[in-house]
């Protein structure tokens, strides 16, 4: 028996094309995305995550700010840093 989509998508769920149904991602684990990268030292574009997360521009300056003050209250030793000249954010050492 098949669920109808409005019921998969009033309880967070969502159909792949493949017909998979996967859940839509949180703001904390779309956050713990964001540390994850940057504690690989890897760098991220804005647009990266927002394709990946499947989140729109306001929603990824929000997950921006919750790190930084994440980042000032428990890890006094490190900031999340943007580079202009290459449009990326990475943590730096302070």
């Amino acid at each position: 028996m098949t669920t109808p989509q409005f019921i998969i998508s009033e309880i967070g769920f969502f159909k792949k094309p493949n017909n998979s149904i996967i859940m839509k991602v949180s703001k904390s684990q779309g956050l713990l995305y964001m540390y994850d990268l940057l504690c690989k030292n890897k760098e991220f574009t804005r647009e990266e995550v927002m394709d990946k997360l499947e989140i729109p521009p306001l929603t990824f300056h929000r997950y921006v700010q919750e790190l930084k003050a994440f980042l000032a209250n428990f890890i006094n030793c490190r900031a999340l840093y943007y580079s202009r000249t290459e449009e990326k954010y990475k943590i730096i050492e302070i």
